[in-house]
């Protein structure tokens, strides 16, 4: 059993043709124990992605 999972994860800003979508369809399955990194450039959702996990 995974000690986090995250299946099919979204994330927008804004409605209609404002919307602004940051994050989609994010899969992770985090088993314990394991070590985990988020990297990846400037702007690509890293906070935003721990900011929903929180």
């Amino acid at each position: 059993m995974a000690y986090l999972e995250l299946i099919n994860v979204c994330k927008s800003y804004g409605e209609g043709k404002n919307k602004t979508e940051v994050l989609s369809n994010i899969n992770l399955k985090i088993e314990e124990g394991e070590f985990v990194a988020i990297v990846g450039f400037t702007g690509s959702g890293k906070t935003t992605l721990v900011n929903l996990i929180a």
